[in-house]
């Protein structure tokens, strides 16, 4: 399964659709080998205690980070940090951008997103027309956040910050279960270091 359908898949289904989610996975380059990942996926606290009065254990809205409560918002964050080829976020890593080094110092780092709404709805079951558009409804405004940093950023089809450090870009769930955003099929940005 592509990684970005199965962060929104999970954030989806994890938060019971009732449209209070947001994801970012950031992928700092930290060397020519080595790379640090942060995946946050946050609700709203409300949200996350209706979740507890419900049954469902913290463990499955983050078991494999670490919860972050704050008044405004309840945070999994999952850190990773080691060689391209160990950096995970899941145990079958899945969930994870790809690396490759360029020589002269870049390294590209992709997330591939080709079928990603495809993936979203079938996770969601939103493949019937009427249950997208409430579920399109209901995650309006919210986001998956991916961006890439490290470096002078030379080469991308994401948002480069202004200072050149950073690329970002962001979907918007809403319209990524209603078919109504375009991504490419990959996000990428080479990083110099």
């Amino acid at each position: 399964m592509n990684p970005i359908a199965k962060m929104s898949g999970i954030a989806l289904l994890t938060a019971g659709l009732a449209g209070c989610v947001d994801v970012s996975m950031d992928v700092e380059v930290l060397s020519q080998t080595e790379a640090r990942g942060t995946m946050v996926t946050g609700m709203s606290p409300d949200m996350y205690a209706m979740m507890s009065m419900e049954g469902v254990e913290s463990e499955a809205f983050c078991e494999d980070g670490d919860i972050v409560e704050t008044a405004a918002v309840v945070e999994c964050r999952v850190v990773e940090e080691g060689s391209f080829e160990d950096l995970r976020f899941d145990e079958d890593g899945e969930n994870r951008p790809v690396f490759e080094a360029l020589g002269d110092g870049r390294i590209r780092v992709s997330f591939p997103t080709e079928g990603v709404a495809d993936e979203v709805n079938d996770e969601a079951g939103a493949s019937d027309p009427e249950m997208a558009a409430m579920i399109a409804t209901m995650f309006e405004g919210h986001f998956i956040t991916l961006s890439v940093s490290g470096g002078e950023i030379v080469e991308t089809n994401m948002e480069t910050a202004e200072d050149g450090q950073s690329a970002r870009f962001q979907i918007p769930l809403g319209g990524l279960v209603s078919g109504s955003v375009e991504i490419p099929a990959e996000l990428y940005a080479v990083v110099q270091k």
